[in-house]
């Protein structure tokens, strides 16, 4: 080999060998962890290019570096894309894949379109312990079912080491959930940390490592791990709360703990919303829901209150499930109960009652009132005896002829059986109303069963403080000065004396104060007897509220629209009558007026019936 061969081979050597030098040295993000990189500088021939990361982008917010060359001045400021993506791996049971259950969904209608939300669940054990896990990490045990959510697709990953799914991508966050079973035991955490090490040494430099929080069984669910707990829901709940926040305090490895057990608490001593979890360990739709916007929120630090909005019913649940969201942020350990202004009616009657209802809810949500519950248990021209006439041992014969029973919560309308003593049990009513037919309100043999009716409603209220109210109407055909002194007397002399009443809504006297005051029959009423589709309606609705709170009625700044009767319009031949500035100063003073003297000039000022707020007022927080 002559000379200049060698000369040049030898030349080869030590350029590949400085390239490979300079590759391993930039290729990679430079020096270990410091965010450098070098390549040749477009300005010169003789520099090199050094990137400086002075702002990390996140998935929002874009991020900035700096570059600059070795030999030469060139430096420029350049912006670095957000990554437009959260990553979160969470291996666990059922509890923590519920409360994910639409978190992807959420990431990706806010824009973070390459977010991947990844769930291992141990495929032979729905219980799976954090010593289960443990124990899987060490041995390396293909034991999980992982499913992948990304670019709108599931894939499903079958037989996975812990090890496999964390090598799937670069995990932003781990969360790791304890068995709900063992949740609130202390003693049961004792390999979390062990087993955070072994994912941290798995995992990205960056990953953050979370422990899910879950939450209570309810009571009566029948599930033996209550008996664990004294068979206490709110027990078990404090146990659990107890231990994770003892495990929090001694854990160097944890990054956070997600509190959607709190969450779930907070909306059940919300008294709100149906049980957010079933008799079995998992989520209703409702609570899956809810729990995914408190990831949501905490991953992002933006509010989830437009999921909530779509997803519930009514403006009023979603400020709920908002303020019980905001509370279990705020305070992971403690039951934060939202203050809920509630109020539960029920009313025996007929169509007279579906006149004094009709805008009752519109009125307390108005005032600030954010649980309104209205149950009516009703049939045409329905009288005290009549309903007694279809009670007997069996409630599927309780409702003949068109009888049924409704409610609804803040309008909604609910789903209900129909039977008395459901109804009477179905919530714990602040109010129950009774009222006879107009037909034979001035006839006195049709009240011989009174005293049967108020015992069997006694023996099933579940509210030892209901208040039991009387309606005094007004007759059919009648411009409701006929049979006025009858109909007081009757009231006073035989609903009155059964002692059993708190008070009487004289929906006969705020009539004839109406009509005293200036208010026409045809704005009072729509045909022989029922009120108008609008003004009407709206006194009568009125006087309830004002009676039942204590308020005045120029509290209430509701007025119903056409809009609001349109329905009612569609069912007959019946026209709407608004409320005027003037028309509602007679009916505010009527309504002063009837409530003061319920049998108005018969008795004076407060005698046999009138309101009284010491004694009377019902609803509140």
């Amino acid at each position: 080999m002559n000379i200049r061969f060698k000369a040049k081979f030898l030349l080869l050597i030590i350029l590949l060998i400085t390239s490979f030098a300079s590759s391993c040295q930039g290729g990679n993000g430079g020096g270990e962890g410091d965010g450098q990189r070098d390549y040749p500088c477009p300005m010169c021939d003789r520099g090199e290019i050094t990137e400086e990361i002075t702002v990390a982008p996140t998935a929002y917010d874009n991020g900035e570096k700096i570059e600059r060359c070795s030999e030469c001045d060139y430096e420029k400021l350049v912006t670095i894309e957000a990554t437009k993506a959260i990553k979160l791996l969470v291996i666990g049971d059922i509890t923590i894949s519920d409360s994910v259950d639409s978190l992807y969904e959420m990431l990706h209608g806010s824009g973070l379109t390459k977010s991947v939300v990844a769930v291992a669940s141990c495929a032979y054990n729905t219980g799976a312990s954090i010593d289960m896990h443990l124990d899987n990490a060490k041995s390396n045990a293909p034991s999980y079912n992982l499913t992948v959510t990304k670019n709108g697709n599931s894939k499903y990953h079958f037989s996975k080491t812990i090890a496999e799914a964390i090598a799937i991508d670069e995990w932003d966050y781990i969360a790791i959930g304890q068995s709900l079973v063992l949740s609130g035991k202390a003693e049961s955490y004792g390999g979390l940390d062990e087993l955070l090490s072994i994912i941290k040494n798995m995992a990205s430099f960056h990953t953050k490592l979370l422990l899910h929080m879950p939450w209570s069984l309810p009571d009566g669910s029948g599930n033996a791990v209550l008996e664990d707990y004294a068979g206490s829901s709110s027990r078990m709940s404090e146990s659990i709360r107890l231990a994770v926040k003892d495990v929090e305090s001694r854990s160097n490895l944890l990054h956070e703990v997600i509190p959607v057990g709190t969450l779930i608490e907070n909306l059940r001593s919300a008294d709100f919303f149906d049980e957010f979890s079933p008799d079995t360990l998992g989520l209703t739709n409702e609570g899956k829901t809810a729990a995914s916007c408190l990831w949501y929120s905490y991953l992002t630090g933006k509010s989830a209150r437009d999921t909530l909005d779509s997803s519930y019913s009514d403006k009023i649940s979603a400020d709920i499930a908002d303020e019980c969201l905001s509370g279990a942020m705020e305070n992971k350990y403690t039951i934060t109960t939202p203050e809920i202004k509630s109020i539960k009616i029920l009313i025996f009657g007929n169509s007279y009652g579906n006149d004094a209802k009709r805008f009752l809810t519109e009125m307390f949500l108005d005032a600030g009132y954010r649980r309104v519950v209205i149950g009516i248990l009703a049939q045409g021209g329905c009288n005290i005896n009549h309903h007694v006439t279809y009670l007997d041992d069996d409630p599927s014969n309780d409702f003949k002829g068109g009888f049924q029973y409704s409610k609804t919560l803040n309008g909604i309308k609910q789903t209900v059986e129909n039977s008395y003593d459901y109804a009477i049990r179905d919530e714990d009513w602040d109010v129950i109303t009774l009222q006879h037919a107009p037909a034979e309100v001035e006839l006195i043999e049709t009240y011989s069963d009174l005293e049967f009716l108020l015992q069997y409603i006694e023996d099933r209220v579940t509210n030892p403080d209901v208040k039991l109210v009387y309606h005094m109407i007004w007759k059919y055909y009648s411009d409701t000065l006929d049979n006025y002194e009858r109909i007081v007397e009757i009231t006073r002399e035989r609903v009155l004396k059964t002692g059993k009443f708190s008070g009487v809504i004289s929906s006969l006297e705020l009539i004839c104060q109406l009509r005293k005051n200036g208010i026409t029959y045809e704005q009072l009423h729509r045909d022989y007897a029922h009120l108008s589709m609008g003004l009407g309606r709206f006194a009568l609705g009125l006087m309830w509220y004002c009676y039942l709170t204590g308020d005045s009625p120029e509290s209430i700044t509701y007025r119903p629209t056409l809009n609001d009767v349109e329905e009612d319009l569609n069912h007959g031949e019946h026209k709407y009558v608004p409320v005027e500035d003037g028309d509602f100063s007679i009916i505010a003073e009527a309504i002063r007026n009837a409530i003061a003297k319920p049998y108005g000039d018969l008795t004076a000022d407060g005698e046999g019936g009138a309101f009284d707020p010491d004694n009377f007022i019902v609803g509140g927080e």
